[in-house]
C-alpha cells in the first residue's frame, strides 16, 4: 500500500510568500512526489509562467510536494 512521504509544515502554506486577493492573482493547488509523479506540477508551472507573462501574479499551494519540485517552483520565480 502506498504511504505518502513526510511533508514539512512550510509546504502547506503558499510557496514563496503571500498572494494578495486580486483578480490578477492565481493560486495553483498542486501535489507531486515519487508516489504520484510531478506532471501536474510541471503543467501548472507552465500555466503560472504564462499568467505572469500576461501581467498576473501566481502562487502555489501544496499538501505534498517533493523537495526537488518545491525548489523548481521557487527557482522559476
Amino acid at each position: 500500500m502506498f504511504k505518502p512521504p513526510e511533508v514539512s509544515a512550510d509546504i502547506v502554506t503558499v510557496i514563496g510568500g503571500v498572494l494578495p486577493v486580486d483578480p490578477k492573482s492565481l493560486l495553483l493547488r498542486v501535489d507531486g512526489h515519487a508516489g504520484i509523479g510531478g506532471g501536474h506540477v510541471m503543467r501548472c508551472l507552465a500555466l503560472a509562467q504564462a499568467w505572469q507573462d500576461a501581467g498576473g501574479l501566481a502562487a502555489f499551494a501544496s499538501a505534498g510536494l517533493a523537495p526537488s519540485l518545491c525548489e523548481r517552483i521557487r527557482s522559476e520565480g
